[in-house]
């Protein structure tokens, strides 16, 4: 760690976006900032991977919110932190395909970017439902101006303001407090309608039962207007912040594992160890999770400084019981010769996500309870130019650890 700049500003613990863009944030303020990474790339879920002459997005597969307009809230911030680094490909007006495959039967929905025409395809095909489908857009206006009203009063001094959050915030907010499957089975009794509006579940990862209708609410708010991808691929954004970081006097290291945060007599951190090695700073921030951070990273001696904290975001009710896999397809020929799509599909088993995720938790021979394919090669402009004559695709699914927990000492075999 010869490299480490003296007298860093500002520490910060992984490099997904969380941690790149306070990382920019700061350095374009003028501090010296020491981004640590121990993956072996720069990028966290914006990474991608090289592998038999194909380049592969991990994580991050598309943008909503508008981004496409330069006047959207979303790309003033992507333009500020990569300093308008990054531009965006719209994918198709149909952004996602809802595919439904129970043996030979096989239904599908079309998303579109444009929120009349969605609206419109619902009631035509859910007549019954219209007072429903308008009723489900009006509570997704209204949690939008909930967060939004509570991000600003986030602003002011909590102390000052007590009342006012109240009175303001709580008759937007109070939804938050309830599941999505509770929300949706008072608008409509139709469990199909219910599956098709819930099908973005697979991003956030917890099924209508589980899930706050307010995250439900703000991921269906993010795609209205369709879905966008970084020209360049994800990887853009640590390509344009890290010279940010440099032109400040910055570094951002790979490889670099903090074993530890440093922590004062006055509970301040101070500081990280990394491969043994104390580097201080007046500022540390952890980007990698609550969660981890309380249980890998704070010393033994202030563990209980953070176990009150640690066993609420591990209970039952919050820690998420699933997670994702992966897989990564090279496909030899561009996006026309193959007909790929600039949309993603989502494929489901049957309309009722618990009990498809239900099955397979019983069952790891079930059908999966719902898969994600991606062709980034194609929402990519430049990606032929790069790698001519090839595509990629991605597939993700649902995963449960203890189907898998049998291989957690075998080492990775590649089937190229």
């Amino acid at each position: 760690m010869n490299a480490v700049p003296e007298n860093v500003d500002i520490i910060i613990i992984g490099s997904g976006m969380a941690g790149l863009t306070v990382a920019s944030i700061m350095a374009q303020e003028g501090k010296k900032v020491l981004l640590l990474e121990q993956h072996d790339v720069i990028g966290g879920n914006t990474h991608t991977f090289k592998e038999k002459g194909f380049d592969f997005e991990t994580g991050l597969h598309y943008i909503g919110g508008r981004i496409g307009k330069k006047t959207s809230n979303l790309r003033k911030h992507f333009d500020c932190i990569t300093k308008n680094g990054v531009e965006w490909e719209k994918m198709d007006d149909i952004y996602d395909l809802v595919v439904i495959r129970d043996g030979e039967n096989r239904e599908q929905y079309p998303m579109y970017s444009d929120v009349k025409i969605l609206k419109k395809t619902l009631i035509s095909s859910f007549v019954d439902e219209e007072k429903a489908i308008h009723e489900y857009f009006k509570m997704i206006k209204k949690v939008r101006i909930g967060i939004t009203v509570l991000f600003l009063l986030k602003c002011i001094p909590y102390q000052r303001i007590q009342k006012i959050i109240h009175k303001l915030v709580q008759p937007f907010l109070s939804i938050f407090d309830e599941t999505t499957e509770q929300v949706l089975s008072k608008l409509t009794k139709n469990k199909k309608l219910i599956g098709i509006l819930t099908y973005l579940y697979g991003d956030y990862v917890e099924v209508p039962s589980r899930s706050s209708f307010g995250m439900q609410a703000l991921l269906s708010d993010h795609y209205m207007g369709g879905g966008y991808f970084p020209i360049g691929g994800p990887s853009m954004f640590a390509r344009t912040i890290v010279p940010i970081i440099e032109k400040s006097k910055g570094k951002a290291f790979v490889r670099a594992p903090v074993s530890s945060i440093l922590i004062n007599e006055e509970n301040k951190a101070i500081g990280v160890v990394v491969k043994g090695h104390r580097i201080f700073s007046s500022i540390v921030v952890s980007a990698i999770s609550a969660t981890k951070t309380y249980k890998y990273l704070i010393p033994q001696t202030h563990q209980c400084l953070v176990q009150s904290h640690l066993k609420i975001i591990e209970s039952p009710e919050l820690a998420s019981e699933t997670g994702y896999m992966s897989m990564f397809v090279g496909l030899q020929g561009d996006s026309d010769e193959l007909n790929l799509p600039k949309r993603n599909l989502w494929i489901f088993p049957s309309w009722n996500h618990d009990e498809n995720m239900t099955k397979f938790r019983d069952d790891y021979s079930a059908d999966f309870p719902g898969m994600f394919i991606s062709f980034a090669s194609a929402k990519d402009p430049t990606y032929h130019t790069r790698y001519p004559k090839k595509s990629v695709a991605s597939i993700i699914t649902l995963g449960i650890y203890e189907h898998v927990e049998d291989f957690k000492d075998e080492k990775c075999k590649t089937s190229w």
